[in-house]
């Protein structure tokens, strides 16, 4: 990571921050980028063995850094992952709700009810709990910055997902424009970054390997290549900073020109 070209933002030093997804690629990313910033972290994610190495890397920085496994998807695990943090940080400055998955490729037809509520669960039902349980706080200390990670599929039909992710992620966007109104007033600013494809994982690159010619989708864009993660988590480091205190209820499309305004 140290020869990524990396956001620094003085702003932050001292700011408390929760990162779900942070097992791995721009949950990751994000969480070294803010120790890098000075911001104390807790770290949410499934998988502990992971969450141990992104903690291992945020520790190279003079910050504290925790970890909480659980699975989002069930309200009890977060609430006890947000208990621990809230609990440890007396005070949470800001939530980047970044954990999600699409469940792989599937035709509308071949979802069914219980497979579209686990995809509505990891990838709008977490954002919504998670925001639920600093906002109080959050509006108390008249300040707050949330940032939720959306993705360019919720935006464009594709052909390397499902009508449910893709739905989903559409509305991840809608959510953090009407947070935004809503809270606005608290000092509190809530933002969208809408990733396109940026090599986040081993896995990720797999995927669009299987469903899709990259050659012919990278030649498409303006920027002919995949994204990187440390550039999704810049923006998202950028967004939690006051350099950013005027900029709320926006979706950042991060895709190399996949898509323009």
């Amino acid at each position: 990571m140290q020869n990524e070209s990396m956001a620094i933002l003085p702003s932050l030093e001292r700011k408390n921050a929760i990162v779900t997804g942070a097992g791995s690629g721009i949950g990751r990313y994000t969480a070294y980028l803010l120790a890098r910033n000075k911001v104390n972290l807790l770290l949410i994610s499934r998988d502990e063995a992971k969450l141990q190495e992104t903690k291992e890397l945020c520790e190279e920085f003079p910050v504290k850094c925790i970890y909480y496994s659980a699975d989002l998807t069930k309200e009890a695990e977060l609430k006890e992952a947000f208990s621990y943090g809230k609990h440890f940080f007396k005070s949470i400055n800001i939530l980047c709700n970044i954990a999600g998955g699409s469940f792989g490729k599937f035709q509308t037809t071949d979802i069914s009810s219980e497979k579209f509520d686990q995809i509505f669960q990891l990838n709008l039902k977490n954002v919504f709990l998670c925001t639920k349980e600093v906002l109080p706080a959050m509006k108390r200390q008249k300040y707050g910055k949330i940032i939720n990670v959306s993705s360019l599929i919720g935006r464009v039909a594709g052909d390397n997902t499902n009508i449910a992710y893709s739905s989903l992620k559409a509305g991840i966007d809608q959510f953090s424009r009407y947070l935004a109104r809503e809270v606005g007033s608290y000092g509190i600013n809530v933002n969208s970054v809408s990733p396109g494809y940026i090599e986040s994982s081993s896995r990720i690159s797999k995927l669009w390997e299987e469903t899709q010619n990259m050659e012919e989708v990278f030649d498409r864009l303006s920027i002919k290549r995949p994204g990187r993660a440390m550039e999704i988590a810049n923006a998202i480091t950028f967004l939690a900073s006051e350099e950013a205190s005027y900029i709320t209820g926006e979706v950042l499309d991060i895709n190399g020109g996949a898509i323009m305004g």
